[in-house]
Order: C-alpha cells, then sequence, then structure tokens
C-alpha cells in the first residue's frame, strides 16, 4: 500500500563481538589492551567516566567497553552538557568527541580547562574522533586534551588510553 508522507519504521538486531586486537600507535611503552583492561580492573574499578559524543551507537559501544572492565560511565549528549556535568559531579577522566551540535568538543575542553580548579585542570580528556590528521590532532591537545583516540576504535585501544589517562 503506497501512502505518502507517512514514513517509514526500520528494526534490526545487530550481534558485535569485542575485537581482541589493537592497530594503535603507541608513542610510550606498549601495552596490551588485555594488560590495560586487567589493570584498569583491579585499580580504577568504580571510577566515573564521561562520555560526550553525540551518535548513540558510539555512545553504546563505549558505555558497555567501559562497563565491562568495571567503570561507571554517564553520557552527555554535546559539549555544554558536559561542561554542566563536569561541573555537578566528579569524573576520573572524560572521553570527548570532536565533532558535536550545540558545543563542540574542542569548545568544551576549553571552557572546562578555563573553570581553573585543580579538578577541571588535572582533569584527564580524551579526544574521540574519526578525524585522524595531524591539525585535528594538534588542536585538540592545544585545546586541553591529554589523548586522542582515533574512531571507530577497539576495545583494546579504548583501555590503553583510558588506563593511560588514569595514570597522567
Amino acid at each position: 500500500m503506497n501512502n505518502p508522507d507517512t514514513g517509514s519504521t526500520f528494526y534490526f538486531t545487530a550481534k558485535l563481538k569485542k575485537q581482541k586486537t589493537a592497530l594503535i600507535e603507541m608513542t610510550e611503552e606498549p601495552l596490551s589492551g588485555r594488560d590495560a583492561e586487567k589493570i584498569i580492573q583491579e585499580k580504577y574499578k568504580g571510577s566515573r567516566v564521561l562520555v560526550v559524543d553525540d551518535d548513540i551507537m558510539n555512545q553504546q559501544i563505549a558505555l558497555m567497553q567501559l562497563e565491562d572492565v568495571g567503570l561507571v560511565p554517564d553520557v552527555a549528549d554535546n559539549g555544554e552538557e558536559a561542561l554542566q556535568m563536569v561541573q555537578e559531579n566528579h569524573y576520573s577522566l572524560v572521553l570527548m568527541d570532536m565533532q558535536m551540535p550545540v558545543m563542540n568538543g574542542i569548545d568544551a575542553t576549553r571552557k572546562i580547562r578555563e573553570l581553573i580548579t585543580d579538578y577541571t585542570k588535572n582533569l584527564p580528556i580524551i579526544a574521540m574522533t574519526g578525524n585522524t590528521y595531524e591539525d585535528d590532532k594538534n588542536a585538540c591537545l592545544a585545546a586541553g586534551m591529554t589523548d586522542f583516540l582515533t574512531k571507530p576504535f577497539d576495545s583494546a585501544a579504548l583501555y590503553e588510553k583510558v588506563l593511560r589517562g588514569f595514570e597522567t
């Protein structure tokens, strides 16, 4: 039956597997994703992490992977929400998307750093982005982000960056 202007609804189920290997560029002594996962579970279980991303699928993947190692993630849909949540809660680490509506990750990071408290000055903020250009990485670091994670990422890459963030 053809009904103009009514739209369509589609449903699907996806079964995802955890990736076991990582292809990441290391700037320090290499640490396997499995080692990082174990250390996070032993030393940082229960730590609060803020995931800032406007894409629901990216949020769900990050939440699942963080919860798998015992972390307690919260979600913000944009930089403005993240700024408010950082002021109202205490997070051990922030995973920040670069490109979002309302306020992007670069501006949100700058505003978090401008709060000038020991907490916000030392809060690890890891950029999450599909942009892999050196200029993008430099812009993140110049804004005050502490590390850079390229999307799509696997659990090993995420755990290595999260552990590095916790231990800086």
